[in-house]
């Protein structure tokens, strides 16, 4: 894992969705895991996926490092994140949005709700 590599949460994101402050992992939304929505597809790094956690998942133990909530990644997933990202809230269509310095990397990242877990 890159040592530049920190995630930002904006407040807005949280406000959206409040179980994220629990904790959730970060991973691509490509079909490579058993989250993605993106059965049989092949989208290479440019869809990103929020998972509303508390288990721990094996191939997630990697952790990015964010002031705002515990955050897992897999080794897979390093390969297209990297640098100071930041998750907000798109103002005109309020779409959660990951960014880092080099510009927008998903404009409407979708979150997932581990079904596994109460609330």
């Amino acid at each position: 894992m890159s040592d530049n590599l920190f995630l930002e949460v904006q407040p807005e994101v949280f406000k959206q969705v409040p179980r994220l402050k629990d904790g959730f992992l970060l991973t691509l939304n490509d079909g490579s895991n058993q989250f993605s929505s993106a059965e049989g597809c092949c989208m290479i790094g440019d869809h990103f996926l929020l998972v509303s956690t508390q288990h721990y998942i094996p191939a997630y133990d990697l952790t990015i490092p964010c002031e705002e909530a515990t955050v897992k990644t897999s080794e897979y997933d390093t390969t297209f994140i990297n640098g100071h990202l930041v998750l907000e809230v798109t103002p005109s269509n309020q779409t959660i949005r990951l960014k880092n310095e080099s510009g927008i990397l998903d404009s409407n990242v979708q979150v997932y709700f581990d079904s596994s877990d109460a609330s």
